[in-house]
């Protein structure tokens, strides 16, 4: 086993920013840091394997959009023993115990789009491994008290990070043969991602005491998390889109079944062929209409204007009730069963099966509100 020269330890302290004063008040020998070293060293052919099937595994995780994996570096190992014990004097490290200690020996980061996304990979790490530790979330200081019960519900201890880190971290328990081997997990946004590897660049090893560095970087953080939430709007927008665009498709269809049975009705009319003509072409004309102005609400107003022209031009009483049987129905009532009639100028309600008196309740109102006309609010 060989051991660090004396220009090795002052570049490996210079290089994690470790000054002699605090190495000295970590109370640590170099010669056990050097059988820790060693030890990890010989270690490395145990730990990637283990390293590289946990990345298979998770790169399968549902809401994972990207994954990154590593095996510590033992230099790096050293440094993060030192800094241990200057922060957590208390904190004893031999060459058993350092793996148990140092849980990133292992380290793997799971990179998801969207804010919520971190439920379905929470669940799918409960469900696969054992933990060693409860899981962490990382929170910002002042974020919503909401975001901080859904992690609270999910058994996460919430810690406020100084910095504004926003994180996930799991310690997961590996058993592939008689030793248990530990590896962190820690998952985060893609937002979050770019904003901690920054600040990770500037501040890591020691943290930087540059003020005017730490505001830019709360800046950066700020902006970091108005970023996940326009990322999360955008992904409501895109499902609400999609929900207009299939209900619009809908009552498309529901319109072209009226006109159809409008047609033939006309059709059938004692009146004179120039009338029913002329009933055709306003039809047509509101139709088109109704498409150039694109509103639901206007399709139903158009409706009723379909349902005025019509019937104004009719001069039987037999004629009225042929087309009130098509421009008006008798159905139930999808809140209260009972039973009511509809017309064109609601007929975006009667999609929904839902009666004027529970139109009017406001719990039905949350939702069906996407139906109503303008003018009915």
């Amino acid at each position: 086993m060989s051991s660090t020269s004396e220009l090795d330890r002052n570049q490996l302290l210079k290089q994690h920013n470790i000054t002699k004063e605090e190495f000295v008040k970590a109370n640590l020998d170099w010669a056990l840091l050097d059988q820790i070293r060693a030890h990890h060293r010989q270690s490395l052919p145990d730990l990637q394997p283990i390293a590289n099937y946990l990345s298979q595994r998770l790169q399968h995780a549902p809401g994972v959009h990207s994954l990154k994996v590593r095996v510590k570096k033992t230099e790096h190992l050293i440094a993060k023993i030192i800094r241990k014990k200057i922060d957590q004097g208390d904190q004893e490290f031999t060459v058993d115990s350092y793996p148990k200690h140092i849980t990133d020996l292992i380290g793997l980061r799971a990179l998801h789009l969207f804010k919520t996304d971190w439920k379905e990979i929470h669940g799918y790490v409960l469900k696969n491994w054992n933990l060693n530790e409860k899981p962490i979330a990382y929170v910002r200081e002042g974020d919503p008290q909401n975001f901080l019960d859904d992690f609270r519900a999910q058994d996460c201890e919430v810690v406020i990070h100084p910095f504004g880190y926003r994180s996930i971290h799991y310690v997961l328990k590996c058993c592939p043969d008689k030793v248990t081997y530990l590896a962190e997990l820690q998952v985060r946004t893609i937002f979050e991602e770019g904003w901690s590897e920054i600040d990770h660049h500037v501040r890591y090893p020691r943290l930087s005491s540059d003020k005017y560095l730490a505001d830019f970087l709360s800046i950066l953080n700020r902006l970091s998390g108005n970023a996940d939430e326009m990322a999360s709007f955008v992904e409501r927008l895109k499902h609400f889109s999609q929900d207009h665009a299939e209900a619009i498709a809908e009552r498309d269809k529901r319109i072209q079944k009226v006109e159809a049975e409008l047609g033939k009705v006309i059709s059938d009319l004692k009146i004179s062929q120039k009338e029913k003509d002329n009933l055709k072409t306003r039809i047509d004309e509101l139709k088109k209409s109704t498409i150039r102005q694109g509103g639901f609400g206007y399709i139903s107003d158009s409706l009723s204007e379909i349902n005025d022209a019509v019937l104004s031009r009719i001069k039987t009483t037999d004629s009225y009730l042929q087309l009130s049987n098509v421009l008006s129905r008798t159905q139930q009532c999808s809140v209260c069963k009972n039973i009511y009639t509809t017309s064109p100028g609601y007929l975006s309600y009667s999609i929904d099966n839902v009666c004027s008196d529970c139109r009017s309740d406001e719990a039905s109102d949350l939702t069906i509100n996407r139906d109503i006309r303008p003018g009915d609010r």
